[in-house]
């Protein structure tokens, strides 16, 4: 299990710091933080510590960090399922609609499935798009029964997973109205394809460059050694009204090793932080040296 965050231990990322906390004030149609880099170069750290920031500046903002490789299935709806988790076991947000929908799921009441849909549809009629039309609950009036439980279809099961997830950003357009929600999503590179294609062409399509229907507060930051194909889906204007980019994250200076010595209580000679910065010049990552200190002061105790 990894150790808790501590952020005396947070070394050298002021400058994608500083790109988070403006992009949390809204001041323009940015929505995303795309950060990429190789392994081992503090990414997953700079989420922990965007995450604590959401956590204790106040007003606090309600913050799910999700690793996409350590989910249980890489699938839309267990993405959904964890945000949920987090924003209602965190910060007490409610999803009305998605649990209700997540009931009727799990008691194969596809009727009660469906009547929010044709409600919904309704709602949304005097919209330019109404997303709701490519979920269609077949068989709605007909659910075998096996041993007095409903049992699904796999046609009915994937059509009510969907409207569970538009659920979810139904209530999530709710709360966005007022507040501020930021999902932090590690790991990009390593999901699998059938997740990856959803957040491309669903996910950041519908609830980040649809400027006109997106949720007013929703904020995004992806990281990865490898990130969404920005370029190959939207226009270069698009991207650069809604996407902030971070390619690279900055380089360690001498400095920042002996900040990494002092936070780990480390008692070094002039030499010895001399050879660690060596390493810095030598290309070794900032993970890597970081993991050495450590090591190095926990025998030292």
């Amino acid at each position: 299990m990894a150790a808790p965050f501590d952020p005396k231990k947070f070394i050298n990322r002021d400058f994608e710091y500083d790109l988070f906390t403006g992009l949390l004030t809204l001041g323009d149609d940015k929505r995303i933080l795309a950060i990429r880099d190789k392994g081992n170069m503090g990414k997953s750290h700079l989420l922990e510590k965007l995450r604590h920031h959401c956590f204790t500046e106040p007003p606090r903002t309600p913050v799910s960090l999700i690793p996409l490789d350590q989910l249980a299935a890489s699938q839309p709806h267990k993405l959904v399922e964890r945000l949920v988790d987090d924003l209602s076991k965190y910060f007490g947000l409610q999803f009305p609609s998605y649990r209700n929908l997540k009931l009727a799921l799990e008691s194969g009441d596809l009727l009660a499935i469906r009547g929010w849909i044709d409600a919904r549809n309704a709602n949304l009629s005097g919209a330019s798009d109404i997303r709701f039309i490519g979920v269609n609950i077949e068989g709605a009036s007909t659910v075998n029964v096996h041993n007095g439980h409903p049992v699904l279809t796999p046609n009915q099961q994937s059509s009510a997973l969907e409207a569970c997830i538009e659920g979810f950003f139904a209530d999530l357009q709710d709360i966005c109205a007022k507040r501020t929600v930021v999902v932090i999503l590690d790991a990009y590179d390593k999901c699998e394809d059938n997740l990856a294609n959803w957040i491309t062409s669903a996910f950041l399509q519908w609830y980040f460059f649809d400027l006109a229907q997106r949720p007013k507060r929703l904020l995004l930051v992806v990281a990865g050694r490898d990130v969404p194909p920005f370029d190959l889906l939207w226009t270069a204007d698009e991207i650069d009204t809604v996407v902030g980019s971070i390619r690279q994250l900055g380089t360690w200076k001498r400095e920042h090793v002996e900040q990494c010595l002092q936070a780990h209580g480390y008692k070094y000679t002039t030499e010895q932080l001399d050879q660690f910065f060596s390493f810095v010049q030598q290309g070794v990552p900032p993970g890597t040296i970081v993991q050495l200190i450590r090591d190095l002061a926990a025998v030292a105790v």
